[in-house]
């Protein structure tokens, strides 16, 4: 069966997002990302418990999508009950606030053009 072209045309649209990155200088690096996805983000919930605070949400969203300038994973998912305890618990929050902000279709195009480029 065919797929019909308006299909296509939605369709990529929304996986044009490109990487976005935030400088973390306590961390001295820049950590790269995508917009976060619903499931991206009921992942991170599913691993944390509900009586647990925001902050391990916080960390266990910057575990999952953290990207290096290569877009490889910076972290593995069994190290984020440690990063729970590092000193910069502000950090995590301000990078998982970055994560999950939406972006428009027209700067996820503009920014895919230059992740290509």
């Amino acid at each position: 069966m065919a797929k019909h072209a308006l299909y296509e045309s939605i369709k990529q649209r929304m996986t044009a997002g490109g990487l976005r990155s935030m400088p973390v200088p306590a961390w001295g690096v820049t950590v790269y990302f995508k917009s976060t996805t619903p499931h991206e983000a009921a992942l991170a919930k599913a691993a944390v418990d509900d009586q647990d605070p925001l902050s391990y949400y916080h960390v266990q969203l910057v575990c999952l999508k953290a990207l290096d300038e290569n877009g490889k994973r910076i972290f593995l998912n069994d190290q984020a009950a440690d990063m729970r305890h590092w000193p910069c618990l502000e950090t995590f929050a301000e990078l998982a606030g970055e994560m999950m902000k939406s972006v428009t279709v027209e700067e996820a195009e503009k920014n895919s053009v230059k992740t290509r480029a």
